[in-house]
This record gives C-alpha cells, sequence and structure tokens, in this order.
C-alpha cells in the first residue's frame, strides 16, 4: 500500500474496489457463501460477491489504520442488487454550489464605491414578496411532482425481504481521527450511517484477530444497535485472545482459574 498514498483513505480506497471488481450476486440470496476466497486472489480474479468486496476492502482499511470489520448480515433487495437508481448522483455538485465558487473572487482593498441606490425599499420589498410567492408555487408544484414519480416508481415487495444475506463494512470511531461509527458499502463505495435503514439487521462481524458475535435485538434494523464490542452482554467473541478483549479476557481467567484452585483446596 505505500507505493498507493490514495489508499489510505476509506472513501478512496472503497471507490477502488467498488470500480477495479465485477459484482456477483449470491446464489442463492439468503444463504452464505460456501467459500470466502483471500483477497489477493480477488485482486486477481478481479470479481466477487460482497464477502468478497468486504473482505478485500477491509483487509486495504486495516492495513490503512483503520479500526475495520467485516459486517455478516442482512440488507434490502435494492442493496444487495448494487441499485443505485434512486440515489442522488455523487458526482454532480449542487447547483447552488457551484453558483458560489463562481462568484467567489478576491476581495480588494481600494475600490471603487459603487452609486447610491436610489431604489424605493417599498418597492423592492413588494417585488420581493410578488418573487417570494412565485417560487413558494414553483416548490410546492415540485413538491407534489417528486410525490407522484416516487409513488410510480416505488419497488414492488420483495419476497426475501429480511433475509437476503449481505456483507459491508463497519469502521469504529479511535483510530485514524474517526469521530463516530458508520458503514461502508464496498459494492459502491459509499458510507453510510450506521442507522440506514437499508440495512436490517446484524449477524456477526470480524477482522483479523476475532469474530464477534450480535446479541441484540435487530427486529428495527440496525437503529438501536450499540456497537462497544468489549461488552460481552451485547456482543460475545469466539477467540479470548483478541487485543481488543485481552484485559477483560484476562480477568475473567483469572478469575475462573482462582475459583478451580478454591474448590480444590476445598476438596482436599
Amino acid at each position: 500500500m505505500f507505493a498507493f498514498s490514495e489508499l489510505f483513505q476509506w472513501n478512496l480506497a472503497a471507490e477502488f474496489i467498488a470500480d477495479h471488481l465485477n459484482y456477483e450476486l449470491l446464489e442463492p440470496a439468503h444463504e452464505l457463501p460456501k467459500t470466502l476466497w483471500s483477497p489477493t486472489k480477488v485482486l486477481a480474479d478481479q470479481r466477487g460477491n460482497c464477502f468478497d468486496y468486504a473482505n478485500l476492502l477491509c483487509s486495504l482499511l486495516i492495513g490503512a489504520g483503520y479500526d475495520a470489520y467485516v459486517v455478516s448480515g442482512y440488507a434490502t433487495r435494492e442493496i444487495c442488487y448494487m441499485d443505485t437508481t434512486r440515489l442522488p448522483n455523487p458526482y454532480v455538485k449542487k447547483k447552488h454550489e457551484e453558483r458560489m465558487e463562481q462568484m467567489k473572487t478576491l476581495t480588494k482593498k481600494y475600490t471603487v464605491k459603487p452609486p447610491k441606490d436610489l431604489t424605493s425599499k417599498y418597492d423592492a420589498y413588494m417585488h420581493q414578496r410578488g418573487l417570494n410567492k412565485i417560487q413558494a408555487d414553483k416548490d410546492r408544484h415540485q413538491e407534489e411532482e417528486n410525490k407522484r414519480i416516487a409513488e410510480i416508481e416505488k419497488p414492488l415487495p420483495d419476497p426475501l425481504y429480511g433475509i437476503r444475506v449481505h456483507s459491508w463494512i463497519l469502521v469504529l470511531p479511535g483510530k485514524r481521527e474517526v469521530p463516530e461509527a458508520f458503514f461502508i458499502e464496498p459494492t459502491t463505495g459509499y458510507g453510510k450511517a450506521t442507522n440506514d435503514t437499508e440495512y436490517l439487521g446484524i449477524e456477526s462481524v470480524w477482522n483479523h484477530q476475532n469474530l464477534w458475535v450480535n446479541m441484540q435485538d435487530c427486529s428495527n434494523g440496525c437503529e438501536s444497535l450499540q456497537f462497544d464490542l468489549n461488552d460481552q452482554a451485547r456482543w460475545e467473541f469466539m477467540f479470548t485472545y483478541s487485543s481488543n478483549l485481552r484485559g477483560a479476557v484476562t480477568t475473567s481467567l483469572n478469575t475462573l482459574g482462582g475459583s478451580a484452585i478454591l474448590d480444590e483446596e476445598e476438596e482436599k
């Protein structure tokens, strides 16, 4: 990675994975894949399913210093199909932002003062009032049109809603100045909030050190999930040698060991 400095930023690494690989759907959609290829093979083949995408991206992010995890869970049909037709175009800047950039000019210290404005304030107020009314009518009509189009383009019911298996990335705060936890959709490279309604539940997360099983209720999707992996009531870990849980596990093992010694002495 040292030869490619762009990959040290999560958004550029995610964009690279999304653009470099050819996406393959899981078959069947409600079952986990039987194999998980190594990141090296996925890069060589330039294709893979959502788990291959997530595994490769997670490897890059961990190498770049992020606290990243592969997520195994459930998502909507649109996410699983990589359907972005209803998402705003991320490459098109908003019109008002472009207008502001064009209007930016260096302020000069010495400039010719503009002529005094002799326009009637009342006339200006009435004119602006009329413009505001026209704009309000346009906004109302546009909102009604957007609702009509949204109703027409509303997707059909999904018979597999809630059981479509999917994999994505969880990035936790604490490293690389990440302020809060967020998701990354590896098939598109987009960052997502942890309460995004398109992610319907999490079974487990893992990295190169451990695997954590989610013990929390996902009936409301990921909206109410807590992502403190050291909370053993919410996340049950698999391996006891994980560095993230070293202190808690060592304490637990010491407690168990002490209890065993006491029991042995009592039997004697």
